[in-house]
């Protein structure tokens, strides 16, 4: 089956387009177009290109002083305005969370003093994941990364130093 738009027959430019690409991909899940159903609830050829209604919860969040008493091998200080810790060697961050399984943003406010010291290892359950979160240098900034829980329960994230120490740490927040 083929879909053809040159944008002005029925609908206009990007919703025809994306109208053809819902029948298409409708088509390819052996689904008719009256039973398709996105990837959030109210999806209908109605609203195909509508955003959906997402929304963030946050499950934990630390800052200033606060990620002090969370691990070990800082310094408090304030950057920018903000209390911050600073870290130092032997740094770690660990927080314990009930979660459900689920994808997770890890954001850190952080800044780095050069790019020998702007990296931070994430671990879950103890295992550190492939990627490091990158943090900013110059000023104090969010850098994230998502974190994939498989298993109910209480789950320990911890932030480990990946370079040199040096990094400021605001908050923490997932």
């Amino acid at each position: 089956m083929a879909f053809y738009s040159n944008g002005r027959a029925g609908l206009h430019g990007g919703r025809m387009k994306a109208v053809s690409l819902w029948l298409f991909l409708s088509s390819l899940s052996g689904l008719n177009a009256a039973s398709a159903v996105g990837l959030f609830s109210g999806v209908s050829a109605d609203n195909i290109t509508a955003t959906p209604n997402l929304r963030r919860e946050v499950v934990f969040t630390a800052a200033g002083q606060a990620l002090a008493a969370l691990g070990q091998g800082m310094a408090s200080g304030e950057k920018e305005g903000e209390k911050v810790v600073m870290a130092k060697d032997g740094f770690w961050i660990e927080f314990a969370q009930d979660l459900v399984p689920g994808r997770y943003n890890l954001e850190v406010r952080s800044v780095a003093p050069n790019a020998g010291s702007d990296s931070l290892w994430v671990s879950v359950d103890g295992k550190q994941l492939k990627q490091s979160i990158g943090l900013p240098t110059g000023k104090l900034d969010n850098r994230s990364q998502v974190l994939t829980v498989t298993g109910s329960g209480e789950h320990a994230i911890r932030l480990t130093l990946r370079e040199k120490p040096g990094c400021a740490i605001a908050g923490v927040t997932l």
